[in-house]
């Protein structure tokens, strides 16, 4: 499943890290040794939720996550079947264990004995077969930033029985594809051997939920009166509860005292939601919180302070265009377009050093990352792009439509971020593809967040338009480069916007296909990489950042080390402690 990265004037891009960047961006963040730290009296972590104006801006059902923020509250009040180390291998979780079936379709896992949500009632393979099917249940859905419910099951469609659950067919999934034959097993059964199904598994949809919970309180997305407002009373299953919500304003949490992992040392984490960044990062320099993220405009100079880090994220920006609207149904006019962008000026004078200029679509730091990929219509890796290569394609499609203009439209999230790059992109493309052939001008347009990844999207699938040429974000929730490549570019998927068509050839879409159902890792890999080297010759989805994670943190707050997912697992909130200062 991968999230859509949006900002709008309390919400900030939704981030997460890439592992194989830390060593060259932020050394020593890996854990601490074995030595005794003297620890202070006071175990408080104060740590603030950032882009939101209270509690109601937060989706704390882990059926319907939809957002980082929303993720690193679930990440602390909730258990996982399976989770990842700091690495992103999976490992156990509330599951002991698990086993395969020889044909890959069918895994059984094992539950730890004696595990409880933190009102006490038992927590059995019962909760997680009602809590999956809940998620693929059609009524189970979430408001996309306001603008409707879209389903956030992507990552269980291999499930046998899903499509029929969520089309409403069948009542359950339960006894189909899922099965609890006893309080500790659990049993999923898949249509096909795919090799990525317990990564999927670490999301956010496999966490267990309480039944008679929800039941007694009821779901509320629109007022947030639902049961999610009531986890002081029970409901948890993870190394916290939600002691109090402050009137919406600060979340208190507290040790779950049914928490089944190691002892926290914490007895507090205080998060007060700050809906401004400035203001979070103003109160962390006044000594008022214990962390914060960085503006951008502060980052050259936050970077030389000791309490500094930073992080390469698996959260990439690109540029898409629409293979059914001309002119980008050429693919000269594509690369031309492509091949004109110098993506280390951007990185450097607009996004002011705090992305890295990119041109892969499965980012660096994801496993079948491919550093031998190439760049569009060239032959190096180069960042800079080709001008006179530019040029030379673009004066051949002036010559071949005996036209003498070229105009088209840019549609871009009108946050500050966006609208920086899209009016410099336009500078680019209307300075170097224009000249005595012809004029090339470029409408930048910006709209909501929610107009265009709702109306526009959903208009311009398998159509001219609305949408031309666009600007937008997307980050994994689970480390594969499936996420990446079928997740976006298969013919059924909702962010296939380019309208990629795969030349009629179903080459790429083939090289996807058998990826997935691939038992050897290496050759798995290599044709992902193969299908991402066609998918970035084809020019439609053109990435130009992969985003860094920037924050600063208090040196007497130890453990605190997030992952290559930007967050650090239920299990390793046990590592975080406050040193004596």
């Amino acid at each position: 499943m991968l999230r859509i990265i949006w900002t709008r004037t309390r919400a900030s891009q939704l981030l997460f890290c890439s592992l194989a960047l830390m060593t060259l961006l932020l050394a020593g963040c890996a854990p601490a040794g074995n030595t005794a730290p003297q620890l202070a009296a006071n175990q408080t972590f104060i740590f603030p939720l950032t882009h939101a104006a209270s509690f109601n801006d937060l989706i704390l059902d882990p059926a319907n996550t939809p957002d980082i923020y929303s993720a690193s509250v679930v990440g602390m009040i909730y258990g996982h079947l399976v989770t990842t180390d700091y690495n992103l291998n999976v490992i156990p979780d509330m599951a002991s264990g698990w086993d395969i079936s020889p044909d890959g379709k069918q895994y059984t896992f094992h539950l730890l004995p004696n595990l409880h949500f933190s009102d006490g009632t038992a927590l059995t393979a019962k909760d997680f077969a009602y809590s999956i099917d809940r998620a693929l249940d059609p009524a189970t859905c979430v408001p996309v930033f306001g603008a409707g419910c879209k389903p956030r099951t992507t990552s269980l469609v291999d499930i046998v029985g899903y499509a029929d659950r969520v089309a409403g067919r069948i009542p359950s999934d339960i006894g189909v594809g899922l099965f609890a034959p006893d309080a500790q097993t659990l049993i999923i059964k898949l249509d096909r051997p795919v090799a990525y199904f317990l990564e999927a598994m670490t999301t956010s949809v496999a966490i267990p939920v309480e039944k008679t919970f929800i039941e007694q309180y009821g779901v509320d997305y629109k007022d947030h009166t639902d049961w999610t407002a009531h986890l002081d009373k029970g409901g948890c299953s993870g190394p916290f509860i939600i002691q109090s919500y402050g009137d919406g304003k600060t979340l208190t949490f507290a040790p779950n005292p049914f928490w089944y992992g190691r002892k926290l040392t914490l007895s507090r984490v205080i998060r007060p939601i700050v809906p401004d960044l400035t203001n979070e990062y103003t109160g962390y320099q006044q000594g008022d919180y214990d962390y914060s993220d960085v503006p951008p405009q502060e980052y050259q100079g936050a970077r030389d302070q000791a309490d500094f880090h930073e992080i390469g994220l698996l959260s990439e920006q690109f540029l898409g265009l629409n293979e059914l609207s001309p002119p980008f149904d050429d693919l000269n006019v594509r690369l031309a377009f492509a091949l004109a962008l110098n993506k280390q000026l951007i990185a450097d004078h607009v996004l002011n050093g705090t992305s890295l200029p990119t041109n892969h679509i499965v980012p660096q730091g994801q496993p079948g990352f491919n550093p031998n990929l190439t760049a569009p219509g060239g032959d190096t890796r180069a960042v800079t792009g080709d001008l006179n290569k530019a040029q030379s394609l673009i004066k051949g499609y002036f010559a071949q439509c005996g036209c003498k203009t070229l105009q088209v439209t840019l549609t871009y999230p009108n946050d500050a971020k966006r609208t920086s790059v899209a009016l410099a992109m336009q500078s680019i493309w209307q300075t170097v593809l224009s000249g005595d052939w012809g004029t090339v001008t470029v409408t930048p347009v910006g709209v909501s967040f929610a107009t265009l990844v709702n109306a526009d999207f959903t208009q311009s699938l398998g159509h001219s338009g609305p949408l031309q040429m666009w600007l937008i974000g997307l980050q994994t929730t689970y480390p594969d480069p499936h996420n990446w490549l079928n997740g976006v570019f298969s013919p059924t998927s909702p962010l296939n916007v380019f309208n990629y068509r795969d030349n009629g050839q179903f080459q790429a879409w083939s090289l996807m296909q058998q990826a997935d159902v691939e038992q050897n890792p290496d050759m798995r890999l290599s044709l992902y990489n193969r299908a991402e080297q066609q998918l970035v010759d084809a020019a439609l989805e053109i990435p130009y950042a992969q985003d860094k994670g920037i924050w600063r943190l208090k040196p007497y707050i130890q453990g605190y080390n997030p992952t290559a997912l930007q967050m650090i697992s239920d299990q390793d909130w046990a590592n975080v402690m406050v040193l004596a200062h």
